[in-house]
């Protein structure tokens, strides 16, 4: 698969929701995506990347030019996938829209989300839910968001629990 994606040159949507990729094929398809020039929508919904694959396709948007729809929510990503995610849009100028709900990358994560939204002028829906994001994450992610003028749709979970922060469906329109 990740060979596959490398050599493309004509496949500009992939749905491989669901169909238990893993660490090793996440990992596969991070590889592939710092070189293939044509895929615009990726689906790696419920795959359970965890962090090892989560963390290659993360740091491959630092330097994929083409990608612009990817959902990697129910991943089992984690705070280091987070991490990687959250430092690559700092520097990413195409990823439009991003699901990453249902992955607990905690305040490691969640700050390094919310630091990114700060800077990116690209990124228009953020799907953050049903996330532990902590008391750091989740307040990096709140302030972060009212400074964004791009961000048309952000999906969170407020709640104040535990030393927990959420916040649910705040939409810019």
């Amino acid at each position: 698969m990740g060979e596959a994606l490398r050599v493309n040159t004509v496949l500009q949507t992939l749905d491989l929701s669901g169909n238990h990729v893993g660490k090793v094929g996440g990992k596969a398809v991070g590889e592939a995506l710092r070189v293939n020039t044509v895929l615009q929508t990726l689906d790696l919904s419920g795959n359970d990347l965890d962090e090892v694959g989560g963390k290659a396709v993360g740091e491959a948007l630092r330097v994929n030019t083409v990608l612009q729809i990817l959902n990697l929510s129910r991943s089992d990503l984690g705070e280091v996938a987070g991490e990687a995610v959250g430092e690559a849009l700092r520097v990413n100028t195409v990823l439009q829209t991003l699901g990453l709900s249902l992955n607990d990358p905690g305040d490691v994560g969640g700050k390094a989300v919310g630091e990114a939204l700060r800077v990116n002028t690209v990124l228009q829906t953020l799907d953050l839910s049903w996330n532990r994001l902590g008391k750091v994450g989740g307040k990096a992610v709140s302030e972060a968001q009212s400074v964004n003028t791009v961000l048309e749709s952000l999906l969170m979970d407020v709640e104040e629990e535990e030393g927990l922060f959420y916040i649910r469906d705040i939409r810019k329109l």
